[in-house]
């Protein structure tokens, strides 16, 4: 769904700021593996006064060999008939338990989302059970589906912030399944009938292949005894076997050039950066708060002496199992673009020679400096406490984190955020903002726009 797909791409660039989130209280906090695979993180907030649940399974828009059958199988579990019930019957059922009912896809899992009041949390169990796990894939509703999924594409061919990261990461990884359009193909979803869904759901939804997170004023001895007997049954099976791909990355800069029906020029660019466990995850973290976020973005010193040329800057990073990006986008006027792309392009190649803090300059001057590295790590940890305060976000980003992150080691997020020094970010900046292996768009309005 188009504006859902801005909102789940959005928050998964705040996904780098949870790793402290696993250390809690026994009393609050239960982690438990049942005996089919099923993986479940229930955690107790009194502060939340809703019972929110993600059900998030390992099938992304990576896997969609069809380019929109993943999407339209979304479609189908959240708006189909089930064993039991017809959509319209599924919709009573939530209307019955006041529940906010939703899901969405990514380039590496899906996930279905319920928020209901509290007192309402142990009915949930069998509700997700049967939406997700005993599905009919009828004809008819596959059908009905299809326009509905072709117009999202449409919409967001339409929307020059979409477009662009789809163009991006198509061209970004180009010959890797994260190039794979997150919504699919027009073309293509008139193609998907009944069995190639129940063969993606035969496939990808097996237990050892999900989790579930419940995040709110639950009762966790009671939920967890439910959870264990609506699920219990499904019968254990290795998930699907996919084979990890090298991510392929352009060996020099890319241009593309788009025009389409708007007002201002869009400028982005889209930079290789660190997958969710590489060792510069962190620092590059860091990095994005200082360069983008705050109420002085670094990265406006790009446009001195006149930063109010650009009408807006926007960083996005994508920390996905496999690859990373960055996306770096301006807003400004068309007849501007040029200049500002070889401005940006320099400003962010020089990144790695900066002074961070204090501590890289001597003597009377350090009294002077901008501690920037302190301040981006404020903003992380900033960010990460608000997450923990939001239910649902905070349930998202337990699934995240367990689909996302290689082993079994509990890191403490923060403290690697307290170890980072500045060496580490110019290290990490030389690594990752230097190359000029990029993929650059301008999106420009159509001629007789742009003349006016």
């Amino acid at each position: 769904m188009t504006g859902e797909c801005r909102k789940f791409i959005c928050a998964l660039f705040t996904m780098f700021c949870i790793g402290a989130l696993f250390s809690q209280s026994k009393d609050d906090f239960r982690f438990l593996t049942l005996k089919n695979g099923l993986r479940v993180v229930l955690q107790r907030k009194e502060t939340v006064p809703l019972a929110h649940f993600v059900f998030a399974v390992g099938i992304g828009s990576k896997d969609d060999g069809a380019a929109g059958s993943v999407h339209l199988l979304e479609h189908i579990l959240l708006f189909g008939s089930n064993r039991s019930l017809g959509p319209q019957g599924k919709m009573d059922a939530l209307r019955r338990l006041g529940a906010y009912f939703n899901a969405h896809t990514n380039l590496d899992y899906m996930s279905f989302e319920v928020s209901v009041g509290s007192n309402q949390s142990g009915k949930v169990p069998a509700l997700l059970h049967e939406n997700i796990f005993e599905p009919r894939f009828l004809e008819e509703e596959i059908a009905g589906e299809k326009p509905i999924i072709i117009e999202e594409i449409r919409q967001a061919e339409n929307d020059p912030r979409l477009l662009s990261t789809n163009l991006l990461l198509q061209t970004l990884f180009s010959g890797h399944p994260y190039g794979r359009p997150l919504l699919g193909q027009a073309e293509s979803i008139g193609t998907v009938g009944p069995a190639q869904l129940a063969d993606l759901h035969h496939r990808f939804f097996v237990p050892d292949n999900c989790v579930l997170a419940v995040v709110g004023r639950i009762d966790l001895e009671s939920l967890g005894r439910e959870i264990e007997t609506c699920f219990r049954s499904i019968p254990a099976a290795a998930r699907s076997a996919v084979d990890a791909i090298p991510v392929p990355l352009p060996g020099k800069k890319v241009e593309l050039e788009r025009t389409m029906d708007i007002d201002r020029g869009y400028l982005s660019l889209a930079i290789p950066a660190p997958h969710f466990n590489h060792e510069d995850r962190v620092p590059f973290s860091i990095l994005v708060q200082i360069l983008g976020r705050g109420r002085n973005p670094l990265l406006y010193r790009a446009f001195l002496p006149d930063p109010t040329i650009v009408d807006n800057l926007e960083l996005q990073y994508m920390s996905m199992k496999e690859a990373g990006v960055l996306i770096v986008r301006v807003t400004a006027a068309p007849k501007v673009l040029s200049s500002l792309e070889g401005r940006l392009i320099s400003f962010l190649r020089k990144v790695g020679q900066m002074n961070f803090s204090r501590e890289d300059v001597y003597g009377e001057e350090s009294l002077y400096v901008t501690d920037l590295l302190q301040g981006g790590k404020n903003l992380l940890q900033l960010a990460s406490e608000n997450s923990r305060e939001e239910g649902l976000r905070l349930a998202n980003a337990y699934a995240s984190v367990l689909f996302l992150r290689d082993g079994t080691d509990v890191v403490d997020f923060f403290e690697r955020i307290k170890k980072t020094k500045s060496t580490d970010l110019r290290r990490t900046a030389d690594r990752f903002l230097s190359r000029g292996n990029w993929v650059r768009l301008s999106l420009r309005p159509l001629p007789e726009k742009e003349a006016r």
